[in-house]
Formats: C-alpha cells, structure tokens, sequence
C-alpha cells in the first residue's frame, strides 16, 4: 500500500505542522497519509519532565479525522524510513510502499502551493464571537521552555521586535496572548507601554483551541517564533506581523517561516 505516516508530538503548531505537510506530500505523490499517536502530545514542564498536554478538540479541526490513529496499522509494518530536512529538496522521489516520514518538514516549501488544499480539509474554529474594532491588535509571546531552550533561539521580549511592530500599527487596544500571561503583562507594561501611553491593554486566556481561534480572527496580528503562533497567522486572513529572523544563526531563507505576505519586521 503506498502510504505516508509519521508519529506526532509537541503543541497544537507542531499538530498543524505536521498534518499540513503529510497533507501536501500525500496529493504531490498520489499517496494516502496517517499521523498516529496524537493522543500521546506531551510537553515540558518546568522540572524537565514529561507531561501530557490536553488534546481536547484538536482532531475536530479536520475533516477527515480518519487520518490520526493510535498506532501503525499492522499492513505498514514493512516501511521505509525517510529523513526530511527543515526544507525540502528541489526534486523528491519515493518509492512505493509504506513511507516512514522523519524529521521536521515544517517550512512552507512543504505546504504553501497546498495551502487552499490544506485549509479545504479543515474545519476553521468557530466558537466565539470576536467583537474586533480595525485598529486592534493582538500580540503573542512564547515563554515556557523558550528562553532557555537552545542558543538559536531568539528571546523576541528582549529585542525591538514588538516596539517596531507596535510602532507600525499605533493602535489604540492590544490584547495579549502567551503561554505565560502573567509574565508578559508584566513584561509589556515595563518595556512597551511608556512608548505608548494611549494603549489600552487587555488579556485574553483560554484553552489552546480558544486562544488558537482569537488569535485568527485578530485584525492586527503579532505573533512570535512558535508553531503555534505561526498557524494562527497562516489561517489568519488579516494583518500579520511577523519577526523576520526566527534563528540566531541559521538563514531565515533556508527555514522559511514567513509567508510572502506577511509583514517581516526587522529588529535588533
């Protein structure tokens, strides 16, 4: 049978992550595709041990849930195990049979000419009754493990990434959204509110799915280097603003993140 499959871990972004480029791969190669072990997502938490994150609503984003299984089908057994790199290679060739997809094929090289394919498959969330006005903004930090994750990581808070964005828009209300509100409520009315006195600055705290969905609708989008954050952009039909270097070190043209559209900004 010639089939994709790939285990899935991480967040709700890497969830997406991973569906949008088996999704792609699967009409580029006339293949069918699984993700098996969703209801295994775990995360860190803050004394380095694994914990089991709430999945609850995650396979009702999609239209054809038959995709996620608890395990590989006994008929997969005798696969292939292929390693993708970040970005995908000019011209990619697979065999028939079963398909073992490893690696992070997370770019939009994967996915971006799917992407009307990709959003056809879901079900967009729809649950609240955002009342935006224009101007607003919501802006998103990443906190958690990040900090201190990896030396390629960018800590955005601690740049002028989010007072160039803010500069751009000069809104009148912002919303925050983090992983970690508290901290960047704080962080917020230290760093960015004496530039901008006139703001009014509001919360927004909900389940992933929730937060996922007002970050979606936002009419001014500042989203930081997560999956998460990046998927709430893909799906947001409005202004995105987005970092326009997510590595320290590593090309920001060889793991594209951006969409062409989006609006990168540059920061120090």
């Amino acid at each position: 049978m010639d089939v994709f499959f790939r285990g899935s871990g991480g967040g709700l972004g890497d969830f997406l992550c991973n569906y949008a480029s088996m999704k792609a791969l699967s009409l580029d190669h006339n293949k069918d595709f699984y993700l098996y072990g969703w209801t295994g997502f775990i995360n860190w938490n803050e004394h380095n041990h694994y914990i089991k994150r709430d999945t609850t609503g995650w396979p009702e984003l999609f239209k054809e849930t038959f995709r996620f299984v608890e395990n590989i089908k006994p008929e997969h057994k005798n696969y292939i195990m292929v390693d993708l790199p970040y970005e995908p290679l000019s011209e990619m060739e697979f065999g028939d049979g079963p398909i073992h997809i490893n690696g992070f094929p997370f770019s939009n090289g994967y996915f971006a000419h799917r992407l009307l394919d990709i959003k056809d498959s879901m079900n967009m969330p729809n649950a609240l009754n955002c009342v935006f006005e224009k101007g607003d903004v919501v802006l998103n930090t990443r906190r958690g493990e990040y900090p201190g994750a990896h030396t390629e990581f960018i800590d955005l808070c601690y740049t002028d990434y989010y007072l160039n964005a803010l500069k751009e828009l000069n809104p009148k209300r912002v919303f925050l959204t983090s992983d970690d509100l508290s901290w960047t409520q704080q962080w917020f009315n230290h760093t960015l509110k004496p530039h901008f006195p006139q703001i009014e600055v509001s919360i927004y705290q909900d389940n992933p799915i929730r937060q996922f969905e007002f970050m979606m609708k936002a009419p001014n989008l500042i989203i930081c280097q997560s999956q998460f954050s990046r998927w709430s952009a893909i799906l947001n039909n409005n202004n995105v603003l987005s970092p326009y270097k997510w590595y320290s070190t590593l090309d920001v043209n060889v793991r594209s993140n951006n969409l062409s559209h989006w609006n990168t900004i540059k920061y120090v």
